[in-house]
């Protein structure tokens, strides 16, 4: 009994050894789905500046500014595909950028440098004017305590 015992301690450190990221599992947290579904994320919102029509590629040889809010999370997500939808046939894993959809009327050049609470479906990229892999349409948008939230990532009371 106590060798039985020795053995399946001695088994369990040499699975650990080798496939470290197992013992990190029951902390994972699960991937999300693509919309209709609605997600909440936390995170900061930084505004970034990418190059525009007409070719996507340089502001200074021409192409127009474009200035897009993302969300930078602390904890990267992970996206499940949909193998049904041209757009969102696509699984994502460890991202750490969102671009923010806003509704029309909505600036979220107000929220820069803020940390917040962002509730909306997720999309794939699917144009030129994406510049992540992954986009929120904004539904609601909320900032929370402090410079920075406890745990930025997955709202787990979601």
């Amino acid at each position: 009994m106590i060798m039985n015992l020795l053995m399946k301690r001695v088994f369990f450190t040499v699975v650990m050894l080798l496939f470290p990221s197992w013992s990190s599992l029951s902390n994972a947290q699960p991937c999300l789905r693509y919309e209709p579904a609605v997600v909440q994320l936390l995170g900061q919102v930084v505004l970034r500046t990418f190059p525009g029509p007409p070719d996507y590629e340089s502001i200074r040889r021409g192409d127009r500014a474009e200035t897009q809010a993302l969300l930078k999370l602390d904890q990267a997500i992970c996206v499940l595909g949909d193998p049904k939808d041209e757009i969102n046939s696509e699984a994502e894993r460890d991202q750490r950028l969102v671009t923010l959809v806003p509704p029309s009327g909505m600036n979220l050049a107000n929220y820069a440098g803020a940390q917040v609470r962002v509730e909306g479906p997720l999309f794939h990229a699917h144009t030129a004017h994406h510049h992540t892999s992954l986009l929120l349409r904004v539904t609601r948008i909320t900032r929370v305590g402090g410079p920075r939230a406890k745990k930025p990532g997955i709202d787990p009371s979601r």
